[in-house]
């Protein structure tokens, strides 16, 4: 369990993971994506994707609000690259 926000954001980021401790694949560290804040960035994501499931739960017709989720996540995370 954590014990602090910090701590929390940690664990869910992965900083704690042992693959982790070698920086080296960070996305932002190897030019696949513009350098920018990891946690907001992280954080920003984590809460599209929460929304976005909760779209299709709460959507009459589960089927096209998956479809439309899907659509609009394949641009979203493309839009995080540096190409």
């Amino acid at each position: 369990m954590c014990s602090s926000t910090q701590e929390c954001s940690q664990l869910h980021l992965g900083w704690r993971t042992p693959w982790a401790k070698d920086r080296s694949f960070a996305p932002s560290e190897t030019g696949r994506i513009p350098p920018q804040p990891i946690e907001a960035t992280a954080l920003t994501m984590l809460g599209a994707m929460r929304e976005v499931t909760l779209y299709v739960a709460r959507a009459e017709d589960h089927d096209q609000a998956g479809q439309e989720a899907g659509a609009v996540m394949n641009r979203l995370i493309p839009a995080l690259s540096a190409n």
